[in-house]
C-alpha cells in the first residue's frame, strides 16, 4: 500500500509542477517586458530571433525552478509520510520531471517545429 501511495505522491508533484510552470512562464515573460521595455514590435522581433535550440533552453531555464520547489516540498512530504530516504525520492522527483519534459518535447518534437516555424 505505501508503494502506491508513493506512487500516487510522484505523479501528483509532476502535477503540480506543471501547473506551477504557468505562473514562472508568464512571470518570464513579465521580467523580460519590465526590464527590456518590451512593446509589440521588439515582442516579435525576440520571437522570430530565437532558434529552436533556444526554445529549448528558455523553456527548461522556467520548468527548473518549479520543479526544484515542488521537489524540495517533495522532500518534506516524504518526510512527512515516513518514507525511506525522502532525500533520494526527492531527487527522483526532479529526475523523474526532466525526463517527462524531455520525453514529451521528444514525442510531439514535429508538431513543435511545425508551430516554431510558423512563428517564424
Amino acid at each position: 500500500m505505501k508503494t502506491v501511495g508513493l506512487l500516487a505522491l510522484l505523479l501528483g508533484l509532476q502535477a503540480a509542477a506543471s501547473l506551477l510552470f504557468i505562473p514562472a512562464l508568464l512571470g518570464a515573460f513579465w521580467v523580460k517586458k519590465k526590464v527590456c521595455r518590451m512593446d509589440g514590435e521588439k515582442w516579435e522581433t525576440y520571437f522570430r530571433g530565437i532558434s529552436h535550440r533556444g526554445w529549448l533552453l528558455r523553456f527548461f531555464a522556467v520548468y527548473v525552478p518549479p520543479l526544484l520547489l515542488i521537489s524540495v516540498g517533495g522532500y518534506f512530504l516524504f518526510r512527512a509520510f515516513s518514507y525511506p530516504s525522502p532525500f533520494w525520492l526527492a531527487v527522483l522527483t526532479f529526475c523523474l520531471g526532466s525526463m517527462r519534459a524531455g520525453w514529451q518535447i521528444f514525442r510531439h518534437r514535429s508538431e513543435l517545429a511545425e508551430k516554431l516555424e510558423r512563428w517564424r
